[in-house]
């Protein structure tokens, strides 16, 4: 009998369905009723112009709301990728709280004595400039480290003053930089 179990990598600490409540926001699993909106933000040339992603890389077809959801799931199933919605408390749209923007997990380790992962945010322009970045990825921090991961891993292009602004306020250390990135990491308990 062929054994089909994955190996061990950090995205097996992430226990689904992921919510994570903080002071003004959820961050939640990505639903099939988020469609439409995670198409808006996914296919957003501004925001991935400071996000380093052009979508077009990865999605051949038309960019459907449904070919991403699908594109983003598979992902999640392969265990490359953990795409997180973050939610503003309070605004509702039918029964779950609308996206803001999202938090992605990915790049993680296999090792189990070590396990590290990297960690990407956007959001929507109309709530950026107001701490919900820094509410919700200090939030999505503290339940991976919760979760056992060592290391989390970042980066930002140098051009994007905000996001280097922010990393640096949630105590990640510059560990390198190339003529396009500043590459940052944070320890658990540090």
């Amino acid at each position: 009998m062929q054994n089909t179990e994955k190996p061990f990598t950090a995205f097996d600490l992430i226990k689904p369905p992921v919510k994570i409540t903080a002071q003004r926001l959820t961050v939640t699993d990505i639903f099939e009723s988020d469609e439409r909106v995670y198409a808006k933000l996914y296919t957003d040339d501004d925001l991935n112009r400071f996000y380093g992603y052009d979508y077009r890389e990865d999605i051949k077809e038309e960019p459907t709301p449904n070919v991403i959801f699908t594109f983003f799931t598979e992902l999640k199933e392969r265990k490359e990728e953990y795409s997180l919605a973050v939610r503003k408390i309070g605004e509702t749209n039918g029964e779950r709280n609308e996206m803001i923007g999202e938090i992605v997990i990915y790049s993680f380790s296999e090792k189990k004595t070590a396990p590290s992962c990297e960690i990407g945010f956007r959001f929507f322009k109309n709530f950026q400039g107001k701490g919900y970045a820094a509410e919700s990825v200090s939030a999505v921090i503290g339940y991976l480290f919760t979760a056992g991961i060592n290391k989390i891993k970042c980066k930002c292009l140098k051009e994007n003053l905000p996001s280097e602004r922010l990393i640096k306020r949630l105590g990640f250390t510059l560990i390198r930089k190339d003529d396009k990135y500043f590459y940052y990491e944070l320890l658990r308990g540090f």
